[in-house]
């Protein structure tokens, strides 16, 4: 491992359906990944959510407030609330996991957990885990 890999921070375990996985803390790039996904993902909600008014009201009669808020930018709030949605759940841990996983896709990853795993995963995942998960840094599984 070279410096730089060594810098970005020790590898994490997180136990998935009996199977330990290797897990990195997520960095700035990570992070900026999931906020443009986050986003995208908003903005289409928001365009559906126009969609339905436009078919509810009519194209000329859709209330302005609706009209308005279908159009603005997602916001930091919104942007943050992603991250508890199962989709962010999924897309958090597939970036955290690339790192030891290049192979694994997000449809991979989102079949490797269930409902009863997501505290877990949160735990693993979250900017503020816990430094007792933390192994030092290793190869891929």
């Amino acid at each position: 491992m070279d410096g730089i890999s060594e810098a970005v921070g020790a590898a994490r375990i997180i136990t998935l359906g009996g199977k330990d996985y290797k897990v990195g803390e997520l960095r700035v790039g990570e992070w900026a990944d999931f906020t443009e996904w986050a986003k995208k993902n908003i903005t289409d909600t928001h365009k559906a959510g126009l969609q339905m008014a436009v078919e509810v009201y009519g194209k000329e009669s859709v209330p302005l407030e609706v009209a308005t808020a279908a159009m603005a930018a997602p916001t930091r709030d919104e942007i943050d609330a992603e991250s508890g949605t199962l989709a962010g759940v999924v897309h958090l841990l597939w970036l955290s996991m690339s790192k030891y996983n290049p192979e694994a896709t997000k449809e991979d990853v989102s079949c490797l957990f269930g409902l009863e795993d997501i505290e877990s995963v949160m735990a693993v995942i979250s900017p503020d885990n816990d430094s007792k998960n933390v192994v030092p840094p290793a190869e891929t599984l």
